[in-house]
């Protein structure tokens, strides 16, 4: 073995160590957080320890597979508490496509192009790191290397459909490199034609199932709060060039070692095709081109100027796929001629430099974010308030013997989404909960709209309405004129959606 590649060797596996520890301090920063839409796989995750599984998709979406709650549900299972489980196994889908790419190469004795790979996450701005919670799909391209490594037969042509189909079905921002891939397949076997129809069988299981999760709410819109399939998946070329004109805030943060500029990575891109096509790697080359038409093509779609420059909801979430594309079309340029030489400590040098930074920045970026959301329709909160929050709930449901818990969405919509679905997760003992107007599970809808409620215990609401209510013809006592207001009302022995209803708050169903 050449003394180069023991040295790539080793730069390769002390790269793996700094990005083992880049995740592990990323996670150790954002651990203490959630979302809004955090607790909902919180609920998932527990839901499906249970074998409860109530639709297919994020609750009261038709788009967004929880794979996050899928594969923390056996370790809730066997009794980790969900909200610790559940951004653990963020964290390691966030780096477990980058890793299988890196060790693939690897293992088939290519330590530099293993170590390319390998380096990516650490190459990039450290709010890439942070906003981990969009990465469920490329997990499922993790696969991809292996299921391509495989010698030429029916099996593998299935399974690279089957591959290629999942990750695209579990979160569509991997359609970047699904068209790469996918593209790199149908070139390298132009003439058999045959195993185009086998990676069609493979990818028709998954498809079948895509179809029945949409007709699922299809026949069900009682369950969809928010839809993906409207107007923001029509195309519009009118779009294109305004997306053009901001390159930087849709590629944000996927761009390697010069951080400023983001859309530089499809510059990197369209430079690793020229070489490739060079170097005669044509399928590969063309590839890289049907991933750039998908980019360009997608700028015609609402839903991709949909996000906000905060790493809480950004606009380069959709394009997530790009840093993997990068790294997988690198590794291709091997043997990487004269420069070979240069390219194992330039990539160690630049790790620890830019591990440094990010281990800095990282605090500051974060506390930033959560300071500033920039317009964000995300609602974040440290969870030991929201602990906090959900213990005074269940005294409070214990004290008046409640029935059922009811959020109004007035005067804090988030303050309520997250007693709503977060309360039954951290107090697994307190009443059922229920958000009229907006509740994400359809299920309680649907059991609330039966259920004639004696004791109920309302938390929110407008402090003018109340004081009516109270005067009115109900029995209604209050609780707490805290934050927030907290009411029981006994005896009505109505449905919640038509309680609320008179006592003057608002449903819409």
């Amino acid at each position: 073995m050449r003394r180069s590649d023991l040295v790539a060797k080793a730069v390769f596996w002390c790269i793996i160590l700094l990005g083992l520890v880049d995740r592990v301090h990323l996670l150790h920063i954002t651990i203490g957080y959630a979302s809004d839409d955090l607790t909902v796989v919180w609920m998932a995750a527990r839901d499906y320890a249970n074998g409860i599984f109530h639709e297919p998709f994020f609750y009261g979406q038709d788009y967004g597979v929880m794979l996050e709650a899928l594969l923390a549900a056996p370790f809730v299972h066997f009794g980790t508490d969900p909200i610790v489980a559940v951004p653990v196994v963020m964290a390691f889908l966030a780096m477990i496509p980058y890793w299988s790419f890196a060790f693939f190469q690897y293992l088939h004795s290519k330590p530099v192009a293993a170590t390319l790979i390998a380096v990516i996450p650490i190459l990039l701005p450290v709010e890439h790191g942070l906003q981990f919670t969009n990465l469920n799909g490329l997990a499922i391209l993790a696969f991809y290397p292996w299921v391509a490594g495989m010698k030429i037969s029916v099996r593998r042509s299935a399974l690279l459909g089957a591959v290629l189909a999942a990750a695209a079905f579990v979160n569509m921002n991997t359609l970047v490199a699904v068209a790469a891939f996918g593209t790199f397949f149908l070139f390298n076997h132009a003439k058999d034609r045959f195993q185009w129809l086998w990676a069609g069988c493979g990818a028709l299981p998954v498809l079948m199932f895509w179809w029945w999760s949409m007709h699922f709410y299809a026949i069900r819109s009682e369950h969809l709060v928010h839809t993906v399939f409207d107007w923001r998946m029509v195309f519009h070329p009118e779009l294109i060039p305004e997306a053009l004109a901001r390159l930087d805030a849709h590629f944000a943060w996927l761009c390697p070692l010069w951080w400023p500029n983001g859309h530089l990575v499809l510059w990197l891109l369209g430079a690793v095709m020229v070489a490739l096509f060079r170097l005669g790697k044509k399928s590969a080359a063309w590839a890289i081109l049907a991933a750039l038409l998908t980019i360009f093509f997608s700028f015609g779609f609402a839903k991709i100027h949909d996000g906000t420059s905060s790493i809480l909801f950004p606009l380069s979430r959709m394009y997530l796929a790009v840093p993997l594309l990068l790294g997988w079309a690198l590794a291709l340029l091997e043997p990487y001629g004269r420069v070979r030489p240069y390219l194992v400590p330039i990539m160690g040098v630049a790790s620890v430099v830019t591990f440094s930074l990010r281990y800095e920045q990282a605090s500051s970026v974060w506390t930033k974010a959560l300071a500033n959301p920039d317009g964000a329709p995300i609602h974040m909160k440290k969870i030991s308030n929201v602990r906090l929050e959900c213990k005074t709930l269940m005294r409070y449901a214990k004290e008046t013997s409640a029935e059922v818990v009811v959020l109004v969405r007035n005067p804090d919509v988030g303050e309520a989404f997250f007693m709503n679905m977060g309360c039954p997760v951290c107090e697994p003992d307190l009443p059922p909960t229920y958000m009229p107007d907006g509740d994400r599970r359809a299920w309680r809808v649907r059991e609330e709209s039966r259920m004639r409620r004696r004791q109920i215990l309302v938390v929110g609401g407008d402090p003018v309405i109340w004081a009516k209510a109270m005067n009115g013809s109900f029995d209604v006592q209050e609780i707490s004129t805290g934050k927030p207001l907290v009411h029981k009302v006994i005896g009505a022995e109505l449905p919640v959606d038509s309680l609320m209803r008179r006592l003057g708050f608002a449903v819409d169903r």
